[in-house]
């Protein structure tokens, strides 16, 4: 794994709505999985094209910090869910 993918989600800061959107996004990412899976790609691909926008590696950490705190308070494993 290269040194930007390797990034370590305790030591990075995230923002307040970041942390707000993960709060969101952790339970419902939970229920998509219990779809059928056919539904779930046509579900993803039609939200990737509809919402694609270039992410920057800050932003990206930012995120993945705020799903590592919400993720300490949510039963149950989220690891993959980041």
């Amino acid at each position: 794994m290269s040194a930007p993918m390797a990034l370590s989600p305790t030591t990075e800061a995230c923002t307040q709505t970041d942390r707000m959107l993960a709060m969101l996004c952790v339970p419902v990412a939970t229920l998509l999985l219990r779809m059928p899976f056919d539904r779930l790609v046509t579900l993803t691909g039609w939200l990737a094209a509809s919402t694609a926008r270039p992410v920057t590696v800050t932003a990206a950490s930012s995120m993945v910090a705020a799903v590592a705190r919400v993720a300490r308070h949510h039963p149950g494993r989220v690891a993959c869910l980041e």
